[in-house]
């Protein structure tokens, strides 16, 4: 997961989410966060309330995102055992580490 937060431009963000939310969700949730944009978009950019809604965008796009790759990367794992043997096992954890494994080896 993430721990350094990224700088990244408002736009940037609401399409992040709208991405998310068009593939997860209903209709409904994306326009219910346009909607939400567009009550908050007169806001100068310099107010406390702007940024403390872009900052809560922020984090929710980056926590939706590192949601989506811990689903992704426990769906790579999931039934591993079962699917391989521990030869093969062993040879993709080495890879995941950029390593190789010699070709003497055996578990």
């Amino acid at each position: 997961m993430s721990s350094v937060s990224k700088v990244r431009p408002p736009v940037h963000v609401l399409r992040g989410i709208i991405r998310h939310l068009k593939s997860r969700c209903k209709s409904s949730e994306n326009e219910f966060v346009l909607n939400r944009h567009r009550e908050y978009a007169h806001l100068p950019a310099s107010s406390t309330e702007a940024a403390r809604l872009r900052s809560v965008a922020s984090d929710y796009l980056s926590l939706i995102s590192d949601v989506e790759e811990r689903r992704r990367l426990h769906d790579l794992d999931a039934g591993v055992e079962k699917k391989l043997d521990p030869k093969e096992m062993s040879r993709r954890a080495a890879a995941r580490a950029g390593l190789q494994m010699p070709k003497e080896y055996s578990p």
